[in-house]
C-alpha cells in the first residue's frame, strides 16, 4: 500500500514534528523529510501573503474553489498561486494532497554590497584577470550574439547609450490581484522606457551587454546579446521573482516564443534571501528556478553579501540546477586602492571579497551536512560530484512518476484499546466544559518508519475525546494533535524510526469511553526520490568588487564617491558597485559568449546541466591561495578556456571537474547575524527602527558596532547603545550593555547561553533622493588570524547578514511594490 500525502497539518491545531524537508527560512534545518508550511508564518497572527506551490499535475484552480478565499492569482508555469489568507486556511492548504508547499511572500534584498565609487577598473575584457578573451581583442569574436539575457531586477533604464540598442523588453511590475496580470512591457507600450528606480538593474544590466558607447573601457562582457528587464522596482520579494519565472516560462522558451529571437536563455539573478538552511526543492523560488532548468534556461545567481562567516549561502542560492557565483576582487585592495601592477598583486585582485557568501566547510555536519567533501579527486582536493547526485535527486522529486511524497507501508495495523474518561462535563463543572484525566497509551515506532497516520474511535458516541501525539512518555513534547469533535479522530505525523511515542487521550464527557487506537505505519520507498538536494558552496567566484558599469544619471540613481574619483571623473552615466550582484551579472555576460561558440559550434544551444559543467569546469582551480571549495567552488571564471572546450567538443563530467585545493587555512572568526528594520524605502523624515543580532559567534569579540549613512541622524535606542561621531563623518553605534558609553565584549558563552545577542536603535532618513548603504555590522576581535593579523592582534571583521540598502525618494510608501 502508497501513501500519497502525508497530511500531518490535517487537522485543526495539528503541531509539526520532525520536517519531512527543510523550509525556505534562514537557519540550519535538521534532515529528515518536509515540512509543508513555511515556518516564517505567524500562526498566531492575521492574514498573510501565501505562495501555493503546487505539485506537477494538480488541477491548481479546482483545488482552491473550496476555500474562501478573497483573491488569487494563478502562476501557472511555475505551479504556484499567490493569495492572501489567514493562519487557520494556510494550514488547510498545506494539507491538501496536491500541495508541495505553502511559503510565506517576503521582501528579499539586492546583493550589492558597499556600493562606494571606486579610484579606477582596468578593461573587464583583460583575458589575464577575467579569462574571458573570447571577445575581438584575442580574435575569438564572440560577443553573446544570437543569446537573450532577462535581467531580473530592479529594471532598466533604456535611454543610457550603452543598452538603449540592446533591450527588447522592459517589463515593470504590477499588482496581479489589482490590476489581474502582473507584467506590463513598457518598451513595447511606448519605444525606450526607464523602469529603473535605483540603478541597481541597469548596472547589472550593463555588465551583462553595455555595448560600451561612452567609454569602451566599460563594455559588458557579452556586448552583442539581447536583454530583457523583469523590474520589480525599489524592492523585490519573492512574489516579484516567481512571477517573473512564471512570464519567461509562458511567453519566452523554445515551447511559448512566438519566434527564436524571443527564446530568453539566461537569467541574471541578483537578490536573495538569508542563507544557512538546507535547501528546500519544493520551495516556490526553488521550484519556479526549477522549472526554468527544465525548460532549457541557465539560471545565475549571485551568492549573496552575507560573509565572510561560512554556511551563509542562501537556500535558494544551493540549488543543484544553478549557477551560484561569489565575489573576488577586481584590482583593488579591500580598502579600494588601486593595484600600481596587478600582474605583481595578482592574488589580491582574485581573493573573495569578505563581503560574499561562503558555502558549508568540510566540519559542518548538521541536515545535509557540506557533501562537497564527500567526493575526494585522490590527489588531495575535492570533483564536482556533489552537484550530479543532488541534481538527480532534485529531478526526481519533480518528476510525478516518482513522487516526493510516495510513502511505503511497514507493518500491517494492530489496532490498540484503551479506556478513558469520565470527564466533567458542563452539567456537572461550575465553571463550563473540564477536561478529565488524560490516558496514556504508549507504542514503538517502527525500525523504518518515517510517518504514521492513526484513526482514534471509542464509544459511547457522546463522549468527546482529544487527542496528542507525544514525543516520548507521558511528559513528552507533543508532535500532532486531533480535536475535531468528530468521532473518530484523525491524525498523522512525522516520526523518528524504532522512538517511543505516547497518545494522550483527554476525555470532556461524564461517560467512560472505551475504544482502539489504528495506528498505520510508514517509510519513505528506497528507490524513491530523496536527499541530499543541495550543493552548498558555490560553483565559481568572479569580479564583484568596484565593477564599473552603467549607471542612470538621475538624482536618485547617482552614488556619491566615499573615495576615490567622483561620478564627475568616472563619467556621469558609470559607476563603480561592489557585491555578488556584480559578480552574477559578470558572469552571466561570460556564459552568453560560451553559450554563442557553442550554437556556432553545433547549430544548437546547450543545455543549462551543460553550461554549468562547461563554467565549472573551465574555472582556473586555484587563481588564488585563499580560494577554497566553500568560498570559489571551482574556481575563478575562465570563459576563454570553456570557449576552448566547447571546440574541441569537450563538456567536462563531474568526475573531472575539479574545485579549488583546500589548503591550510587561517584562523578565522565565524559571526553570523541578523538586520531587522522598517522596510528598504522611506521618505525623507521617516524614522528607521534597525536592530542587530548576533546569532552565531566562534571567539570572543572586544566589540560589536554598526556603521551609519553619514546623512542619517541617529535620534534614540534601547538602552543598550553608544553613539560615536568620527572625524570623518561617519557614524558608529556601538553595543553598550552597561550603558557606560563604552563598547562591551561578547562572548561565545554569552551567545550560547542567550541565543543571541542584540541591540536597537532609531535613525531618521535624510531629506532628498539616494541609496544609502547600512553596514555590515562589525566586530573586533584579537583571538583571529582575520585582516591577515597575527593571533592577539586586534582585527575588524564584517557580520555576515547584516548589511542593508535603503532607499530614499520622494514617492510615499504605499505608491511602492513590496
Amino acid at each position: 500500500m502508497d501513501l500519497d500525502r502525508r497530511t500531518m497539518l490535517k487537522t485543526t491545531g495539528a503541531a509539526a514534528g520532525a520536517s519531512l524537508l527543510p523550509t525556505s527560512s534562514a537557519g540550519a534545518a535538521a534532515a529528515g523529510p518536509l515540512s509543508y508550511l513555511d515556518d516564517a508564518f505567524d500562526l498566531d497572527g492575521g492574514p498573510q501573503e501565501a505562495l501555493v506551490v503546487f505539485r506537477r499535475g494538480a488541477d491548481m484552480a479546482g483545488l482552491l474553489e473550496g476555500f474562501d478565499l478573497d483573491a488569487t492569482f494563478e502562476l501557472s508555469s511555475v505551479r504556484t498561486t499567490y493569495t492572501v489568507a489567514p493562519p487557520a486556511v494556510l494550514k488547510q492548504l498545506a494539507s491538501l494532497d496536491a500541495v508541495q508547499f505553502v511559503e510565506k511572500n517576503e521582501r528579499l534584498a539586492w546583493d550589492n554590497g558597499d556600493a562606494a565609487t571606486a579610484a579606477r577598473v582596468e578593461n573587464r575584457n583583460d583575458a589575464d584577470r577575467f579569462g574571458d578573451g573570447v571577445q575581438d581583442d584575442l580574435g575569438m569574436g564572440y560577443t553573446g550574439d544570437g543569446v537573450h539575457v532577462a535581467v531580473i531586477d530592479s529594471g532598466i533604464d533604456e535611454y543610457h547609450p550603452d543598452l538603449q540598442d540592446r533591450v527588447v523588453h522592459n517589463y515593470r511590475f504590477v499588482d496581479p490581484l489589482d490590476e489581474g496580470t502582473m507584467w506590463v512591457d513598457l518598451h513595447r507600450a511606448g519605444g525606450v522606457a526607464d523602469t529603473d528606480d535605483i540603478g541597481h538593474g541597469t548596472h547589472c544590466a550593463g555588465s551583462v551587454a553595455g555595448e560600451g558607447n561612452r567609454n569602451p573601457q566599460h563594455a559588458g562582457m557579452a556586448p552583442d546579446a539581447r536583454l530583457t528587464a523583469y523590474s520589480t522596482g525599489a524592492a523585490i520579494s519573492i512574489l516579484q521573482a516567481v512571477g517573473a519565472y512564471n512570464h519567461l516560462l509562458e511567453n519566452h522558451t523554445r515551447e511559448t516564443a512566438v519566434d527564436d529571437d524571443e527564446v530568453v536563455h539566461i537569467t541574471s539573478n541578483s537578490y536573495g534571501g538569508a542563507g544557512g538552511n538546507d535547501f528546500n526543492p519544493a520551495g516556490a523560488q526553488e521550484t519556479a528556478t526549477f522549472e526554468a532548468y527544465d525548460a532549457g534556461i541557465l539560471v545565475v545567481s549571485s551568492a549573496g553579501n552575507s560573509g565572510p562567516g561560512t554556511n551563509t549561502l542562501g537556500g535558494a542560492k544551493t540549488a543543484p540546477h544553478i549557477l551560484c557565483v561569489a565575489a573576488s576582487h577586481d584590482s583593488f585592495g579591500s580598502e579600494g586602492a588601486p593595484v600600481e601592477s596587478p600582474l605583481e598583486s595578482r592574488a589580491e585582485t582574485l581573493r573573495p571579497t569578505s563581503f560574499s557568501s561562503r558555502g558549508r566547510t568540510a566540519v559542518y555536519t548538521d541536515g545535509e551536512g557540506a557533501r562537497w567533501n564527500e567526493f575526494p579527486d585522490g590527489n588531495g582536493g575535492f570533483t564536482a560530484e556533489d552537484r550530479e547526485s543532488a541534481l538527480r535527486n532534485v529531478e526526481a522529486f519533480h518528476d510525478p512518476d516518482d513522487g516526493a511524497d510516495s510513502f511505503e507501508q511497514v507493518a500491517d495495523p494492530e489496532p490498540i484499546s484503551f479506556t478513558a474518561g469520565p470527564g466533567v462535563d458542563a452539567g456537572i463543572a461550575a465553571e463550563g466544559l473540564s477536561a478529565g484525566e488524560p490516558t496514556y497509551v504508549p507504542f514503538q515506532t517502527h525500525a523504518d518508519a518515517a510517518f504514521l497516520e492513526a484513526t482514534i474511535s471509542w464509544t459511547p458516541q457522546g463522549q468527546d475525546l482529544d487527542v496528542n501525539l507525544l514525543r516520548g512518555g507521558d511528559d513528552g513534547t507533543v508532535v500532532a494533535s486531533a480535536a475535531s469533535l468528530s468521532n473518530p479522530e484523525e491524525l498523522s505525523t512525522s516520526v523518528e524510526p524504532g522512538t517511543e511515542y505516547t497518545f494522550e487521550i483527554v476525555p470532556f464527557a461524564a461517560a467512560q469511553a472505551t475504544g482502539t487506537i489504528d495506528v498505520t505505519e510508514f517509510s519513505v520507498p528506497e528507490d524513491g526520490p530523496s536527499g541530499p538536494y543541495g550543493v552548498y558552496r558555490p560553483s565559481v567566484v568572479a569580479p564583484g568588487n568596484a565593477v564599473v558599469s552603467t549607471q542612470g544619471a538621475s538624482a536618485l540613481k547617482a552614488l556619491e564617491a566615499t573615495y576615490g574619483p567622483t561620478p564627475a571623473e568616472t563619467g556621469a552615466l558609470y559607476a563603480a558597485v561592489s557585491g555578488t550582484s556584480m559578480s552574477c551579472p559578470v558572469t552571466s555576460g561570460s556564459c552568453a559568449v560560451v553559450m554563442e561558440a557553442f550554437l556556432q559550434t553545433y547549430e544548437r544551444y546547450p543545455e543549462p546541466e551543460e553550461m554549468i559543467r562547461l563554467m565549472e569546469g573551465g574555472a582556473t582551480r586555484n587563481a588564488e591561495p585563499a580560494y577554497t571549495p566553500y568560498n570559489a567552488g571551482a574556481g575563478f571564471v575562465n570563459a576563454r578556456r570553456s570557449v576552448e572546450y566547447v571546440q574541441m567538443g569537450y563538456v567536462p563530467p563531474y568526475d573531472e571537474i575539479g574545485l579549488a585545493t583546500l589548503g591550510d587555512e587561517p584562523e578565522l572568526l565565524d559571526v553570523l547575524g541578523t538586520r531587522t528594520d522598517d522596510g528598504q524605502v522611506f521618505t525623507a523624515g521617516q524614522t528607521n527602527e534597525v536592530t542587530i543580532t548576533i546569532t552565531d559567534l566562534s571567539h570572543d569579540v572586544t566589540a560589536l558596532y554598526d556603521v551609519i549613512p553619514e546623512t542619517w541622524a541617529v535620534v534614540g535606542g534601547d538602552g543598550s547603545v553608544a553613539t560615536d561621531e568620527g572625524e570623518d563623518g561617519i557614524t558608529a553605534v556601538y553595543y553598550d550593555a552597561n550603558g557606560d558609553g563604552v563598547a562591551d565584549p561578547i562572548t561565545t558563552e554569552q551567545v550560547a547561553g542567550e541565543g543571541s545577542v542584540s541591540f536597537t536603535y532609531f535613525v531618521e532618513a535624510p531629506a532628498g533622493n539616494g541609496s544609502h548603504e547600512f553596514g555590515p555590522a562589525r566586530v573586533l576581535t584579537a583571538e583571529t588570524n582575520d585582516g591577515g593579523t597575527d593571533v592577539g592582534v586586534e582585527a575588524m571583521v564584517q557580520v555576515g547578514g547584516t548589511a542593508s540598502t535603503e532607499y530614499v525618494v520622494g514617492a510615499s510608501q504605499s505608491d511602492l511594490p513590496l
